[in-house]
């Protein structure tokens, strides 16, 4: 696994996932953003599956000599899709399973990506709320709705969903962690909250 891919990663080690994508209401230590997605195109009436895979956000780091800013995975995935696949003649629909949900730069990022490309529609259902309690981030997840994202937050059957597909398993079972649904049903409520008061 590279350590800042400029494409994205195949799949997540289990304990990777296990640990970065527990829905846990207060994560202190856990900074790390990835971003399990799926591409798919419309096509005859019906959604085909395209691409997928998984971005982490990239940390600063030193090239030549210069420091390069941080990007996060929003960011990544942006890039990506924009230089290496988005066709003006294709409708795609975008779906991200998110560790975090978007920060508020990030959300306006989302937001002009989609105001110039209308027709990429894109699904984002987030592990965490990242600072939920903060106003400037809860306007973030308002822009993203107002553009017409879907933002939710991961269900236990998306947890499956992504070990299932997005996770080196090796054969085993995704295992619900004691809180999964409990956590699931306050995260919704929070989110609820921000998005509709």
């Amino acid at each position: 696994m590279e350590p800042w891919p400029s494409s994205p990663m195949h799949s997540l080690p289990p304990k990777i996932y296990n640990t970065n994508f527990r829905n846990l209401l207060f994560a202190p230590g856990l900074n790390n953003t990835y971003i399990c997605f799926e591409v798919a195109k419309w096509k005859n009436n019906s959604l085909k599956p395209c691409y997928w895979g998984v971005f982490r956000n990239q940390p600063s780091h030193l090239v030549n000599g210069y420091l390069e800013e941080p990007l996060h995975a929003e960011q990544l995935f942006l890039s990506w899709f924009d230089d290496q696949y988005l066709s003006r003649r294709v409708n795609y629909h975008v779906t991200w399973f998110m560790s975090w949900s978007p920060c508020l730069e990030c959300a306006e990022e989302v937001v002009h990506f989609l105001g110039e490309h209308e027709n990429v529609s894109l699904n984002i259902s987030a592990s965490r709320l990242y600072k939920c309690e903060d106003e400037d981030q809860q306007q973030g997840l308002q822009l993203l709705d107002q553009e017409g994202v879907e933002v939710a937050v991961m269900s236990p059957e998306d947890f499956e969903y992504c070990w299932d597909n997005f996770v080196d398993h090796r054969e085993t079972y995704f295992r619900y962690w004691k809180g999964i649904r409990r956590n699931y049903y306050a995260l919704r409520n929070m989110l609820e909250e921000i998005l509709w008061g």
